[in-house]
């Protein structure tokens, strides 16, 4: 594969070389820069020895085995040394692969330059009169791409790349989780099923919420590496990218957007219930003061009560205390009167017995006088 770091794209979603000077070194130290007698090498026949990954094969080219880099299509590389594969390299080297089988004839037609900086032949590989470059892209295993000043079969294999895109295969379908459009439809999957039902309670509120937040980050993350991709993904998957994006961002953009409607709602919710919560409190502490003053207002009418009982008691054993002793001492005093009374009686009686005693003596003495 072509070093990926030295391409970006063009104005019309061609790649285009950003390192000339590294294109022209490459092509100044293999020694070639044109193809020579082009129509005359188009006629050979040559065979495939095998295939090395989804865009090159070794071929045997006028009894030389020789790497053939297929032109104008760029394929994800696959797993090599310390370097991981890119999104479907192994399933581009196994297409490439039901294509080209060891042995087959192939005819190789060549375009302005024949070699890559690599020192890899560049070309177009026909097999059965039809273009492997071309059939490697409409399988869905490989972009469009040029290196100005090569781009004698980009018509065909752009034209191949989007009738697969169009048919959603290989690196535009789904058929892994690395490609574009799985990373999309995963991201838009998650935010779309969440539930926009708002709970009723605090808790489920403030779950569903952190659940919501948390799809939303994930989300704007794998949004954050598809536009990443503009700028450090491989050529391949920044090829995809740059096709799908005009029609993927703003279904992500709406997918979010959803999501963040949801948590705003969720988050009002919950400050609701806050709001709710603390009138509750309120009004539950109010009433508890009210009911304890209340209570209290109750214990002081009671104590008020009570004392007021205890002293009214007290002057009424107070006033039956007087009235008693005023009896008591009316009765004493009716007594003592009573007494004296009796004894002036007695003494009034015992004067008048005397006296009468007297006055019997007296008249005794008299009668006697006279009888004498």
């Amino acid at each position: 594969m072509l070093a990926q770091s030295k391409m970006a794209f063009g104005a019309q979603g061609r790649l285009v070389t950003i390192a000339a000077s590294v294109l022209a070194f490459g092509l100044i130290a293999t020694g070639c820069t044109q193809t020579p007698s082009q129509a005359k090498d188009s006629d050979q026949v040559h065979t495939i020895v095998r295939v090395i990954d989804g865009g090159t094969v070794l071929a045997n080219v006028s009894g030389i085995e020789t790497t053939i880099r297929l032109s104008n299509v760029d394929t994800p590389a696959p797993a090599a040394k310390k370097q991981p594969a890119e999104c479907l390299g192994a399933e581009a080297a196994a297409f490439t692969k039901t294509l080209l089988a060891p042995g087959d004839v192939i005819k190789l037609e060549y375009d302005v330059n024949r070699l890559n900086p690599l020192g890899q032949t560049l070309a177009g590989v026909y097999k059965g009169g039809k273009l492997v470059n071309a059939q490697i892209a409409a399988g869905g295993y490989g972009v469009a791409v040029t290196y100005e000043p090569n781009d004698r079969f980009y018509d065909s294999v752009n034209k191949a790349e989007q009738n697969a895109k169009k048919a959603s295969k290989g690196l535009y379908g789904k058929v892994a989780k690395c490609t574009v459009a799985s990373r999309v439809a995963d991201a838009v999957a998650q935010l779309n099923a969440l539930d926009p039902k708002i709970p009723s309670s605090y808790s489920e509120v403030e779950k569903a919420l952190e659940k919501v937040n948390k799809v939303i980050d994930q989300a704007k993350a794998k949004a954050v590496e598809l536009r990443l991709l503009d700028s450090t993904g491989d050529i391949v998957s920044r090829a995809i990218w740059d096709a799908r994006k005009s029609t993927d961002e703003p279904v992500i953009t709406a997918a979010v957007k959803r999501a963040t409607d949801i948590a705003d709602n969720l988050s009002a919710k919950q400050a609701s219930i806050i709001r709710a919560q603390k009138a509750a409190e309120a009004r539950a502490k109010a009433a508890a003061e009210a009911r304890e003053e209340a209570r209290q207002e109750a214990r002081d009418k009671a104590k008020a009560k009570a004392k007021a009982e205890a002293a009214a008691e007290k002057k009424a054993d107070e006033a039956k205390a007087k009235a008693e002793a005023k009896a008591k001492a009316e009765a004493k005093k009716k007594a003592e009167e009573a007494k004296k009374k009796a004894e002036e009686a007695k003494k009034k009686a015992a004067l008048e017995k005397k006296k009468a005693a007297e006055a019997l003596k007296k008249k005794a003495e008299e009668l006697k006088k006279k009888q004498g």
